[in-house]
């Protein structure tokens, strides 16, 4: 083997460990809602496993709320990532990036804005990670 080639899956193998330690260390949603008219009332969607704002008329707004403990020794950095069609959507309290204290437990608040222009029956779609980084 070539050193170029050694040194080329040294690298392979430290990306994976990482990769999978990030994984692990993480919660992955999706995340969805419906655009209903105006003035309908709020769909609500009763989900655990997902983050389903449900249907939501246009120009409204809703939040969803995920509660995270902390139940080691140490502080815990989080960081929170948006992708998909619903992220231009969505705000995060207490914000993208925080910690929680050891034993100390933190609601994280997801506040969708459905725009007053979105058509009536478009579904906007995504996922929500939420990192936790010792």
């Amino acid at each position: 083997m070539k050193k170029w080639q050694i040194i080329l899956a040294v690298v392979v193998v430290i990306l994976a460990i990482a990769v999978f330690f990030l994984w692990r260390s993480s919660n992955i949603y999706s995340a969805q809602v419906v655009t209903v008219a105006a003035g309908e009332n709020i769909g609500i969607a009763p989900f655990t496993d997902r983050i389903d704002f449900g249907d939501v008329p246009q120009g409204d707004n809703i939040t969803k709320t995920v509660t995270l403990t902390n139940d080691g020794s140490n502080s815990n950095s989080i960081k929170i990532y948006i992708l998909g069609s619903i992220s231009q959507m969505i705000t995060v309290s207490p914000g993208k990036s925080f910690s929680i204290g050891a034993g100390k437990t933190q609601d994280i608040v997801f506040q969708l804005a459905m725009p007053a222009t979105s058509p009536v029956g478009k579904k906007f779609t995504g996922r929500i990670i939420i990192l936790n980084m010792p």
